[in-house]
Order: C-alpha cells, then structure tokens, then sequence
C-alpha cells in the first residue's frame, strides 16, 4: 500500500507500508490429509471384551431376584438369617404393575450387596 505524503517543497514522495498479516479469520486452513489404515470387521455375535466379576455377580443375583420376587420356584425361600433376604417393603418397591419387576429397584439391591460381598465369594 503507497500513501503520499506532502513537503513543505510541494513535492510529493511515495512511502511504502509494510504488509499487514492477515487476520485469523481470512486464514484458509490447509486440508490435512491423514492415512486410514483398513479395520477387520469382526463378527457381531462375538462380545467386545470379557465380561467382569460384577456382570457374572449381577446375573447370578438377579436370577435369585426374579425367582422370589415372581414366585416361579417354589424351592426359593426368603429366609431372614440369609444373606439375600429381601424385607416386604423392598419386594413392594420391587414389583410393577403387569407382573414386572423394577429394573432400577433390582439395580440399587444387587449394587448394595456387591458392596457387601463377602471376598471370597469374589
């Protein structure tokens, strides 16, 4: 950019600007192009990874759950002294209306006994 600038000769001179850098903005930003390498697909029945002592522990408890709260085996006996007794408000909270058992209910008392597991059962 040139601007002209006057003396007191009446003579004029140019003066050159320095360039403005460009602002952030103006800026395109360069394609970065990046190398894919290909992925094996892998079957879809196959589990992503193994399942952990909670998930074995919650499927096991929530069999015993089902079993009392739902009344399928007559063998299963509530007993107060056991470690999986569950008290007449608990088996309220766990049963909905259709025969159905609470999922959130059932989630809150297989997390509490996990936290009370005995080590080795682990």
């Amino acid at each position: 950019m040139t601007s002209q600038l006057t003396t007191d000769d009446s003579s004029t001179t140019s003066v050159t600007e320095p360039p403005r850098p460009m602002s952030s903005k103006s800026k395109s930003k360069l394609p970065v192009t990046s190398l894919k390498r290909p992925t094996r697909k892998k079957p879809k029945d196959k589990p992503k990874r193994p399942l952990s002592a909670y998930n074995f522990f919650f499927k096991e408890e929530r069999e015993k759950i089902l079993k009392l709260v739902l009344n399928e085996d007559p063998d299963v006996k509530n007993d107060p002294d056991s470690d999986d007794y569950i008290d007449d408000s608990m088996m309220k909270r766990l049963r909905k209306e259709g025969g159905k058992v609470s999922f959130e209910e059932m989630g809150k008392l297989i997390g509490q006994r996990w936290k009370n597991i005995d080590p080795e059962r682990l």
